[in-house]
C-alpha cells in the first residue's frame, strides 16, 4: 500500500510567518533603491504579509498581493508587474508545483522579479526526512534547501537575465534578481506574439499537470492544482 503523502496545499501553509518587522530580503530591495518610484509590485507568495506588505505597499504606486492559502486573488496573476518579490516561497514546494510558481512569477514580471530561498547554510533544514529534492519536516511541510548555483539554474529556465544580489555561503538564504522572462516557462525562444501576450497562469496550470508523473509520490501532489505561494 502506497505510504500516505502530505497535502502540500495545507502544510506548505504552515510555514508562513506573521512578521512585526520588515523581512530582511524585503528591507535589503527597499534600502539599495531596487523598487523604484512609481513602480507596481506584486509580493507573490506574500503569506501573512502585514510589515512586508505594508513595506512594499508604501513604496509602491499599485501594489497586490497572491498566496492561495492567505491571500487567494488570482486575478492578481493575470498581468504583469514592474516588480515582483518572492520570498522564501520556491523552497517550501517539491518540484512539481514548483514549477508551477516559477510559471507565474516570470509571466507576471513585466520588469524584475526579486526571488529569496533557504540555503544549504540553513542547518534545520536537514532535521527533515529526504523527499523529492528536499526534506519533508515533523509538520509534513517541504523544504528544499539551495545552494547559489542551484537557484540560478532554476530561475534561468524561466528568465534570461540572472544574478545573485545577496547571499553567503554559509548564510541561511539566496536572493536572486530575475529579469526578461522566457514566457513559456521551458527555455524555449519566446516568438513576437508570445512578448506581449498577458499573465496566463491558468495556461501555464494546464501544462504542468499534463506533465507525466508516474509514482506514488507524484501521483498524490497532482492532486494539487495551484500552490504556488506556499511559505
Amino acid at each position: 500500500m502506497p505510504t500516505e503523502q502530505p497535502d502540500f496545499g495545507t502544510t506548505a501553509g504552515r510555514t508562513a510567518i506573521a512578521r512585526k518587522a520588515v523581512s530582511r530580503p524585503t528591507r535589503t530591495l527597499l534600502s539599495s533603491g531596487r523598487i523604484p518610484k512609481g513602480a507596481s509590485v506584486l509580493n507573490h507568495g506574500s503569506g501573512r504579509a502585514n510589515a512586508d506588505g505594508a513595506a512594499l505597499a508604501a513604496a509602491s504606486s499599485e501594489y497586490a498581493e497572491y498566496d492561495p492559502n492567505h491571500a487567494p486573488n488570482p486575478d492578481a496573476l493575470e498581468r504583469r508587474y514592474d516588480v515582483v518579490v518572492s520570498n522564501y516561497v520556491l523552497n517550501v514546494l517539491p518540484p512539481e508545483i514548483r514549477k508551477l510558481a516559477w510559471q507565474d512569477i516570470a509571466r507576471t514580471t513585466g520588469g524584475t522579479a526579486y526571488i529569496t530561498v533557504r540555503s544549504t547554510g540553513d542547518k534545520a533544514i536537514y532535521k527533515g526526512k529526504k523527499f523529492k529534492d528536499g526534506y519533508k519536516m515533523a509538520t509534513g511541510a517541504f523544504q528544499k534547501p539551495y545552494t547559489a548555483a542551484d537557484l540560478q539554474k532554476e530561475a534561468k529556465r524561466y528568465f534570461k537575465n540572472v544574478e545573485v544580489i545577496d547571499g553567503t555561503p554559509s548564510g541561511i538564504s539566496w536572493t536572486i534578481s530575475a529579469s526578461d522572462p522566457k514566457i513559456s516557462g521551458e527555455g524555449e525562444p519566446e516568438t513576437p506574439q508570445q512578448k506581449d501576450k498577458p499573465a496566463t497562469p491558468a495556461k501555464a496550470r494546464a501544462q504542468a499537470n499534463a506533465a507525466h508523473m508516474d509514482t506514488d509520490d507524484d501521483a498524490e501532489i497532482a492532486k494539487i492544482t495551484h500552490l504556488a505561494g506556499m511559505k
